[in-house]
């Protein structure tokens, strides 16, 4: 018999729906009142969810919220009801056992000053803030595993702990993350939902965690997948479905239907990222496109000398990557980078910081260098090229040939 996916009514009081309804909206502290209020005994509603609060240890201490129930929660980045997170929840798969969820949202942090993106394809939004402090976690984030886990922070704070992930995430303005999956047997399915302030955060999440190469299956925006996963973006929302077996039919059925219906309930559309848009096709690897908006996604998709010289804060900085393969006349293989600052004053000073650097490793006149159009430089056995650009700076490396970058910056729009 063909597979039903089959919507399980398991919000049944009024709590429970309040809490659900507000996954990446509500604090969970007001969840739990209105438990209390309503006489939701604790295996009611999901009411056992295990909520921790991840936040500056300099502005508030670290308190197991579920002895405060009537505490003032800290303020959450705002959010309206996610219908799709709704969905997934309550979603039923024949045959396989559902597992408790982990759901993560984004906490503000009023004592720091907040910054623009200077992102070409999106007006101007509040940066991502920035603590001074490493969070402290509260003793119910360690709780036994087999129970629902709904943490808040400032930072991302994902499964598996990948900390160099959370970072790029975060610079991509992550806001919210929830997850729900299934077992039957040795087999799982998970369901990651990823929720970013802005379209262009999600697309670059979209080209950071997507699985298998990009399908022509009119699914989102844009979509990819293999024999064990499907990934798709659309508008501010990334969606990642995918099982643990191989060579298995069967889970990649369930996997297309859950797609299939999934991307459904994201409401809204996004386009590709204008900043992409400045990246030469001629001799370009299709699917080799990255977006930076930070420190740590430049160190990890463009890995070049002297970064650290550059002043790279988030929400003041967008940019892309991508790899060509050029043929004539030599064969080449380059990496790329446009980085747009906020304004060509911001480009230059970093611009002249990066050239600063050069000339101290390499014994260089500093002035001789700014004068110069295109800088080239030695690294190791290949070269690196810098140029600005009003408020951008295209920087190339792994050229083997002296001539080479150039024959890539030349058709950078």
């Amino acid at each position: 018999m063909p597979l039903k996916l089959v919507k399980q009514p398991t919000l049944k009081t009024a709590a429970g729906l309040f809490l659900y309804a507000g996954l990446f909206c509500v604090p969970s502290v007001l969840a739990e009142d209105a438990a209390i209020s309503n006489g939701v005994n604790s295996n009611a509603a999901n009411s056992n969810i295990v909520n921790s609060n991840i936040v500056n240890s300099s502005a508030v201490t670290s308190t197991n919220v579920q002895t405060t129930p009537r505490r003032a929660p800290l303020k959450e980045v705002a959010a309206p009801p996610n219908a799709l997170t709704l969905y997934v929840n309550g979603m039923h798969l024949p045959g396989w056992e559902p597992q408790p969820f982990y759901m993560w949202t984004q906490l503000a942090a009023p004592a720091v000053e907040k910054t623009d993106i200077a992102s070409p394809s999106a007006p101007a939004a509040n940066a991502a803030p920035v603590a001074t402090a490493t969070p402290v976690i509260t003793p119910a984030a360690t709780a036994a595993p087999e129970m629902p886990v709904a943490v808040s922070s400032v930072f991302p704070k994902l499964p598996g702990g990948d900390a160099a992930r959370e970072a790029i995430l975060g610079e991509y303005r992550l806001s919210g993350f929830f997850r729900k999956s299934f077992k039957r047997g040795q087999r799982s399915i998970y369901i990651d939902v990823y929720e970013f302030q802005n379209a262009d955060g999600a697309y670059g999440a979209y080209n950071y965690l997507r699985r298998g190469s990009t399908t022509v299956l009119p699914r989102g925006d844009a979509a990819s997948e293999d024999d064990q996963s499907i990934s798709l973006v659309q508008g501010k929302t990334f969606l990642s479905i995918y099982g643990t077996s191989q060579d298995d039919d069967e889970t990649k059925e369930v996997l297309t239907k859950v797609a299939n219906e999934a991307v459904k309930y994201i409401v809204d559309k996004g386009l590709q990222p204008a900043i992409l848009g400045r990246l030469p096709r001629l001799e370009r690897l299709h699917g080799s496109e990255k977006i930076v908006m930070g420190p740590n996604s430049i160190r990890r998709f463009f890995p070049a000398p002297f970064l650290n010289s550059l002043v790279l804060e988030p929400g003041r900085i967008v940019g892309c990557v991508a790899d060509y393969q050029i043929q004539e006349p030599a064969k080449e293989r380059l990496k790329l980078m446009v980085l747009s600052f906020r304004s060509p004053q911001d480009a230059a000073g970093n611009y002249q910081k990066f050239l600063e650097a050069i000339g101290v490793a390499h014994n260089d006149d500093v002035s001789t260098l700014i004068n110069q159009p295109i800088n080239v430089f030695k690294s190791g056995h290949t070269y690196v090229a810098i140029e600005q650009r009003g408020a951008d700076l295209l920087m190339i490396t792994g050229a083997r040939k002296r001539f080479s970058p150039a024959l890539v910056l030349r058709q950078v729009r």
